[in-house]
């Protein structure tokens, strides 16, 4: 915002009263100094299309001077140049300054501070601002269509990743990725179990395997089963003379 400078300069050969001071307001702003052969003051600049100023003179008719270590909604008298008035009474109270007004301050800073560190370690202790910061990286190279899917895919993404399991060294204590989120459950990861190797079959002598497993059958068990099944009669073989005319028929054909 500019600033806006208004001069007030005292006419020439004319005399000053003593003890005079102007002041000038513009909107809500407001400078007052005594009143001398020149004064320069600044204002912010105003936008409203019609700007008034209002221009008011004092005259100085009493002063005192007070001490504000001292005072503790105490009275005081100023004494004044006025015919009427000689003496004019008032109460001061610093209000801003008590003991009380700073230790409420205090402990509004505090309380803020205290926030923000919690706000600050929470943020640290889950890696928020580097999570985001990568999935904002990755959103600016690939530029997808639906941004907001996507980061939300990132997160998700990372958030799966973060979820490491339970690792056991070999001195047996248990190692704790720093990513791992402590209030989720907790994934074990089970015992390693060989396999068990299969053992060999045992050979047997093959006349005992042979006796246990195979039945034996007589001769004429073996004369029934084929009875079952007679034999097809050979084909007879036909005379070579009659072979020879139907290979001249065929041909002459």
């Amino acid at each position: 915002m500019s600033n806006m400078e208004i001069r007030i300069d005292a006419v020439e050969g004319q005399a000053t009263p003593k003890d005079t001071f102007v002041s000038m307001r513009i909107g809500d702003y407001q400078k007052q100094s005594r009143f001398g052969s020149a004064k320069t003051y600044r204002f912010p600049q105003i936008e409203d299309q019609h700007r008034f100023a209002r221009i008011e003179v004092f005259h100085r008719i009493g002063h005192l001077t007070v001490n504000l270590d001292n005072i503790a909604n105490q009275a005081v008298e100023v004494p004044v140049e006025h015919p009427e008035v000689k003496l004019l009474p008032m109460k001061l109270a610093v209000v801003s300054d008590t003991v009380e007004a700073k230790t409420e301050q205090k402990e509004k800073q505090q309380k803020v501070k205290n926030k923000v560190d919690a706000a600050q370690k929470y943020l640290a202790e889950h890696h928020v601002e580097e999570v985001i910061a990568d999935a904002i990286r990755e959103v600016i190279h690939e530029m997808p269509s639906d941004p907001h899917s996507f980061l939300a895919a990132l997160i998700l993404k990372q958030a799966a990743n973060k979820q490491e399991e339970l690792l056991v060294s070999n001195d047996g204590k248990v190692i704790v990725s720093d990513f791992v989120d402590q209030s989720a459950p907790k994934l074990v990861k089970p015992p390693t179990v060989k396999a068990a190797i299969p053992q060999e079959p045992q050979l047997l002598p093959f006349r005992e395997y042979y006796a246990s497993h195979v039945r034996s059958l007589a001769p004429s068990d073996l004369e029934n089963l084929y009875a079952k099944f007679p034999g097809q009669p050979k084909p007879v073989a036909k005379p070579a003379a009659e072979s020879s005319q139907a290979m001249a028929s065929v041909l002459s054909v």
